[in-house]
């Protein structure tokens, strides 16, 4: 688990925490909230991110006498998920801003880090 998810965690579970002390219709809407970054943390981990190669091109003669060339061109598209980007790429991957913006709501926390503010 990353740093950011780590930070994420423990900030809905002092919400949840908190919640407890609040009013039904206030504890209710609190605990869908907390549940629904739950769900968007477990999700990212294999939310697909779509990686493309560079094309490849292959010129290829037919024949001795050059009157018919053949030119191919290969691009490859793969999906990973975030966690096969990172270990690919060894950086975040481009879905990473969504995480990044779950946190910011608790950017005046002490252990909130700048990098992650978007």
């Amino acid at each position: 688990m990353s740093e950011i998810e780590t930070f994420i965690l423990n900030r809905v579970h002092e919400l949840e925490l908190a919640s407890y002390g609040m009013e039904q219709s206030h504890q209710e809407a609190t605990r869908k909230a907390c549940r629904s970054i739950y769900a968007t943390l477990n999700h990212h981990k294999s939310w697909p991110v779509l990686v493309e190669t560079e094309p490849e091109y292959d010129i290829s003669d037919l024949n001795s006498n050059f009157d018919t060339v053949r030119m191919t061109m290969v691009k490859k598209m793969e999906f990973l998920t975030a966690q096969e980007y990172i270990r690919r790429f060894g950086t975040e991957p481009p879905t990473a801003p969504i995480i990044k913006s779950i946190a910011n709501q608790w950017s005046d926390h002490p252990s909130f880090q700048e990098e992650w503010r978007i």
